[in-house]
């Protein structure tokens, strides 16, 4: 098997590290936190003009992020968090060559990961401490369909070990 990222990724990689490191140091970050939204409207300007806005993301999420931009609490008896748009890039810096692209979990041990190897993006949960394809556990075959099983579910999502 081959693992090393295409020119194409490589390329997609590099200028966001560039972009980042230039864009977003401590104290830039530190300004962003203390802003009245939490946000950077024009860093995400930017990225968006980089293509980076529909990067990776599955429309029923992007469409949750425009609505709600997070969120944490319980859905049926799975307390868990969505994070923040502004938080996805960060957390999953090195992340997505893996595969997987984090953007929640239940606040401990387990992440909310979706696949990106699969065609809808699945969403598996994944342990924090080992935070691979090979322990990821898909859950819900899109993030619609997430929502509708934690909502159905009838214990804690993160503590079933069955498969859907």
């Amino acid at each position: 098997m081959y693992f090393d990222l295409t020119d194409e990724q490589e390329a997609i990689r590099s200028t966001a590290r560039d972009f980042l490191a230039s864009r977003f140091k401590s104290e830039r970050m530190r300004e962003i936190a203390g802003s009245a939204d939490g946000t950077d409207a024009q860093g995400w300007q930017e990225m968006s003009e980089l293509g980076w806005a529909g990067l990776a993301l599955p429309e029923d999420y992007k469409a949750f992020l425009r609505l709600h931009d997070g969120a944490r609490g319980w859905i049926g008896n799975t307390r868990f968090e969505l994070w923040r748009a502004a938080d996805l890039a960060a957390i999953n810096r090195d992340q997505a060559a893996l595969g997987l692209l984090a953007f929640g979990g239940d606040g401990q041990q387990a992440l909310l990961a979706f696949d990106l190897r699969s065609e809808r993006y699945a969403v598996a949960i994944v342990p924090v401490a080992a935070f691979n394809t090979e322990a990821a556990r898909t859950v819900a075959k899109s993030f619609s369909g997430l929502l509708y099983r934690l909502a159905q579910t009838e214990g804690s999502l993160f503590g079933r070990q069955s498969d859907t």
